[in-house]
């Protein structure tokens, strides 16, 4: 099942902390200018569904569960969106979190998105929480707007960032900020708020 790990590499194992993943799209739509998946994959690369994936994780999902193993999380994803726009039409990653929450498997959701606060997502969330099966780790690289929309032309603005943390908050659904990529000469100037507004809005961990 290599498919569901990060494979090792000098380089992009160093930067993540997590060895099984599920990446559900073949490349992101967001096109974020400091993504260092767009060196490898190509911009112009067209995005597919990953059928594949669900497949794997439903058999690996299945056997962990029934041999009541001490489960380490799957990250979903890594530097792909998994509820980018095309998510509302495939729905992969609504499926796969129903499939973690009937096989008890824990998720770490890495977003940029505000989609899995709509209604079909967001319920499977809240069960998933309420088992306490779920971490959500949103992506935010700067509070400026007009900076962002350069950085990341496609994504959600900061300020609708904020409000989904701000929405999963108040449910006790865990929100970490991920502060990055640290960008020399700028992040450090933004930081300071960034560790404020976390704070207004029930954020308890900042990490990059």
């Amino acid at each position: 099942m290599t498919i569901l790990a990060i494979n090792v590499g000098r380089c992009i194992s160093t930067l993540c902390y997590s060895i099984l993943k599920l990446e559900l799209y073949s490349v992101c739509q967001y096109s974020c200018k400091y993504c260092y998946g767009r060196w490898y994959r190509g911009s112009e690369a067209k995005i597919k569904p990953q059928y594949d994936v669900v497949k794997a994780f439903i058999k690996v999902s299945k056997v962990l569960s029934r041999k009541k193993l001490g489960i380490i999380p799957f990250r979903l994803s890594t530097l792909i969106e998994p509820f980018q726009k095309i998510e509302e039409n495939y729905k992969l990653s609504l499926k796969i979190l129903k499939i973690a929450l009937k096989n008890r498997v824990p998720i770490i959701i890495s977003t940029k998105s505000t989609l899995y606060t709509s209604s079909d997502w967001w319920n499977v969330l809240e069960a998933l929480n309420r088992d306490r099966l779920v971490v959500i780790q949103k992506t935010i690289t700067t509070l400026d707007h007009n900076i962002a929309g350069i950085l990341e032309p496609n994504a959600p603005t900061p300020e609708e960032r904020v409000e989904t943390i701000e929405k999963a908050s108040k449910e006790d659904i865990p929100v970490i900020i991920r502060f990055q990529p640290l960008i020399p000469g700028y992040s450090e100037y933004e930081a300071r708020e960034i560790f404020k507004v976390a704070r207004s809005i029930g954020t308890k961990h900042v990490i990059n």
